[in-house]
């Protein structure tokens, strides 16, 4: 481990499919080497594995943070309502 590198995470994003296939985002807190405040560093990695093949992209600095993912599960939150008001629409005028 570079000695940098503070603590490591690896989180599973879809754990109720079966392990043949996962998709994880992985960080890495990496120490700013500035002893007068608290921040880090994200390092994170995505990776998508299919049994025996695996693919992964590098995100070099806080590109998920929590804030972020907050705005994206309120995105989709939102969008999934929308979805289906115009699915709950499509039924009611075809009858």
């Amino acid at each position: 481990m570079n000695k940098n590198v503070l603590y490591n995470t690896r989180c599973k994003m879809n754990s109720d499919f079966n392990d043949g296939e996962a998709l994880y985002i992985e960080t890495n807190y990496v120490d700013n080497e500035d002893p007068n405040d608290d921040d880090v560093i994200l390092n994170q990695k995505v990776v998508l594995h299919s049994y025996t093949n695996e693919a992964s992209f590098s995100l070099y600095g806080a590109v998920l943070t929590p804030n972020k993912l907050r705005e994206l599960a309120n995105v989709i939150e939102r969008d999934m309502i929308k979805a289906a008001d115009i699915k709950r629409k499509k039924y009611e005028d075809s009858y």
